[in-house]
C-alpha cells in the first residue's frame, strides 16, 4: 500500500497537521506493495451483497477457494483457504482502522471462518482484530471457537444477514449471497448458515513502537466446497507529533489574528 499526505489549507495559511493515510489502490495497481499472499486475494469495488467500505473506494479481499492449506488456528477441520499480509511500522498512538465484511455460501456443520490479527515484526501473536464463522445458531461475530479479540467493534454482535435481500428465510441452493468473487459459488446457499455480515468496524491502538504485521485469512471447513470471503478495507493513522501540534495552534493563532484584524477594518 502506498503511503498519502494530506496537507489541510485555510484563509491561504499552511495548517500544519498532517496525516499520513493508507490508501487502497487501484484494481491497475494490484498487488499492492508490502502485501503477501497465499491462496486467493484480490481488490474489488461494490458488488453484489459487499458495498463500497465506509469511506467509499475499493476494497481487498480473500477468499476460500485457493489452494493453500495448514492455515487457520488448527481447530481440526480446516481445508483450503486464503491468507494475506501486510508489513508496517507505527509509532506509540498510531491507530490501525479496518472495516471487515465476512461472507460464506456454506451452512450446516461446515463452519468455514476468517480473521484478522496483529502480529508483531518475529511473528508472534500481538492480538485478535476480527473473527466471524459460519453459524446455523447465535452470533456469527466473533467466531466461536477462534481466540477471543482485544479491540472492541463497531457492532459486537453484528445482525448477519442470511441468503439473498429480499428473501432473508429462503435457504435454498439457488438463494445465497451474491458476490463476484466467490466465483461459481456466488448466489449458491449450502444450508441454514449462509450469507453476510455487512461491514463490521474496529480501531486498535499502538502501546509499542515497532515493525508489524496484519494477517487476514479464511479458511473452509470440512470440505472445500461452498466457499467463504472476508472483504476488508482501512487505514494506518498516525499520531501527530509534538512538532506538529505547535504549527497547528500557531496556525490556530493566525486564523484568529486574522479574524480579529479583519474586525477592526471593518
Amino acid at each position: 500500500m502506498s503511503t498519502v499526505v494530506h496537507t489541510a489549507q485555510a484563509l491561504g495559511l499552511m495548517s500544519a497537521l498532517t496525516l499520513s493515510v493508507l490508501s487502497l489502490p487501484a484494481a491497475a495497481a494490484f498487488p499492492p506493495p508490502d502485501w503477501t499472499f497465499q491462496g486467493t486475494f484480490g481488490t474489488a469495488g461494490a458488488d453484489g451483497v459487499v458495498t463500497a467500505p465506509p469511506g467509499g473506494g475499493d476494497y481487498l479481499y480473500v477468499v476460500s477457494s485457493g489452494a493453500s492449506t495448514g492455515l487457520g488456528f488448527g481447530l481440526g477441520d480446516e481445508q483450503n483457504g486464503s491468507l494475506a499480509r501486510w508489513s508496517f511500522s507505527a509509532m506509540v498512538g498510531d491507530r490501525l482502522e479496518f472495516a471487515f465484511n465476512y461472507v460464506t455460501t456454506d451452512g450446516g456443520d461446515f463452519t468455514d471462518y476468517a480473521w484478522a490479527r496483529l502480529l508483531d515484526g518475529g511473528m508472534n501473536p500481538v492480538a485478535m482484530l476480527f473473527s466471524a464463522r459460519t453459524a446455523v445458531l447465535g452470533d456469527t461475530v466473533p467466531g466461536y471457537g477462534l481466540p477471543s479479540l482485544d479491540v472492541v467493534l463497531s457492532l459486537p454482535s453484528p445482525t448477519f444477514n442470511p441468503g439473498e435481500p429480499g428473501d432473508p428465510l429462503d435457504t435454498t441452493d439457488d438463494n445465497g449471497p451474491e458476490w463476484a468473487p466467490l466465483g461459481g459459488w456466488s448466489g449458491t446457499c449450502f444450508d441454514a448458515g449462509c450469507g453476510y455480515t455487512g461491514w463490521v468496524a474496529m480501531s486498535y491502538t499502538f502501546s509499542t513502537a515497532g515493525s508489524y504485521v496484519l494477517e487476514v485469512g479464511v479458511v473452509n471447513w470440512s470440505d472445500e466446497l461452498y466457499d467463504s470471503g472476508l472483504a476488508f478495507s482501512g487505514t494506518l493513522v498516525p499520531v501527530p507529533e509534538p512538532q506538529t501540534y505547535a504549527m497547528m495552534l500557531a496556525g490556530l493563532g493566525l486564523l484568529a489574528w486574522a479574524a480579529h484584524r479583519r474586525r477592526d477594518c471593518a
